[in-house]
């Protein structure tokens, strides 16, 4: 077939058409398909097709950043080795994609949070590996990053670790490109979500005289998978959960209800890198903590041993000082290098403690010698692997 057949072949591919259209077409003498070409691409409807074309083409694009997730890592104020003081810290999590139909040689892209916030960790994870872009912190709010040769479909991961949020706002702005603009979504799964606010940039310029009278953001509830044990006194006096936490793979909250009748008893948790962890509390290179309670204290406290079985100078941790056997809760983690290990009772924080990170944990309760019944909980939320 000559080239108008092939042309008008080609321009019926892109409207619907029945075939005995098809086949007429392919009966027409090269002079018709000609003329056919011509009324497409040079008529007055192949005009009206060449403005709406480069109307579609030359409007400003959207690029989607979604919020994928998010998670409190402490509402307790915590002091780093610096001595600096954060009110809280949370995670969270975006992933921007090219939606448009360009591909892009390089521009930036800004988040930006509460006035009052600080970013402490961030990284970015994309097709060629991690942490492989250009960008640094413009203020401690506030984060620029270079992306280069971005094509249509890619995909880059953000995760940032902040502190002290106030009213969980949030700005992503492109800069130095032309073309497109970013859009905030909110994917999150289907739970009850923090509320997070999409604002302009102006709301979060610090030289404005905006005083906040907000609330803290709200914990997020998250969906779990439960499995529940009661942990009894074994001959050898120990009982250790035969299935490791992985931590790599999951967030865990643990709840722990001791019965009426228990009154001496630890539960805790073995933390380590490897699959294999030994028999025995004490391992080195596997630190423990462990929750306390004694027969002659009325107290809950907590113990720590590291990684070399040095406990603290201080005896126990007291959490609980007139404890009535009600039940509490650890939040177990890991983000960026660290582990992450809070303690709750009544949805109230009582401890937030970090250590190096690992991979996998084994929990085990015991009584030395004494008779103890635990009901154990383990809740586990898988992260977001997207």
């Amino acid at each position: 077939m000559n080239d108008a057949a092939n042309t008008a072949n080609s321009l019926l591919q892109l409207v619907p058409v029945d075939t005995t259209l098809k086949s007429f077409v392919g009966t027409m003498t090269a002079d018709n398909l000609k003329l056919l070409v011509t009324f497409f691409s040079g008529g007055a409807l192949g005009s009206v097709l060449t403005i709406i074309y480069h109307w579609i083409r030359g409007r400003i694009q959207v690029m989607e950043c979604h919020y994928i997730d998010d998670d409190v890592i402490s509402r307790l104020p915590m002091t780093t080795n610096e001595g600096e003081i954060h009110q809280n810290i949370f995670s969270k999590q975006f992933l921007l994609k090219n939606t448009t139909n360009t591909d892009h040689k390089e521009f930036k892209v800004i988040f930006q949070f509460d006035v009052s916030a600080k970013i402490l960790r961030h990284t970015d994870t994309t097709k060629t590996g991690v942490d492989r872009l250009k960008k640094k912190l413009l203020k401690p709010n506030e984060y620029s990053v270079s992306i280069r040769n971005f094509n249509r479909g890619d995909e880059v991961k953000f995760i940032f670790e902040i502190a002290n949020i106030t009213e969980d706002l949030v700005n992503v702005t492109e800069d130095n490109c032309i073309g497109f603009k970013v859009k905030v979504k909110d994917v999150r799964k289907a739970r009850i979500k923090s509320k997070l606010t999409l604002v302009e940039k102006t709301r979060l310029n610090p030289t404005q005289s905006f005083i906040s009278t907000n609330v803290p953001a709200t914990e997020v509830a998250q969906s779990y998978i439960k499995t529940e044990y009661n942990l009894l006194k074994q001959t050898n006096d120990d009982f250790n959960i035969d299935e490791n936490i992985d931590l790599e793979k999951s967030i865990y909250e643990i709840v722990i209800q001791p019965s009426e009748s228990t009154n001496y008893w630890r539960f805790g948790i073995r933390f380590s890198n490897s699959t294999l962890i030994p028999e025995g509390r004490l391992n080195i290179g596997m630190p423990l903590l462990h929750l306390t309670k004694n027969l002659d204290q009325n107290w809950l406290g907590l113990t720590y041993y590291n990684e070399n079985n040095v406990p603290w100078s201080i005896n126990d941790k007291i959490l609980i000082e007139k404890y009535n056997k009600t039940a509490v809760a650890m939040k177990v983690s890991t983000s960026f290098d660290k582990t992450i290990i809070v303690v709750l009772s009544d949805q109230i924080e009582l401890f937030c403690h970090e250590i190096s990170r690992y991979k996998f944990g084994k929990i085990s309760a015991w009584g030395d010698g004494n008779e103890f019944s635990i009901k154990c909980i383990i809740k586990r939320k898988e992260k977001n692997t997207k």
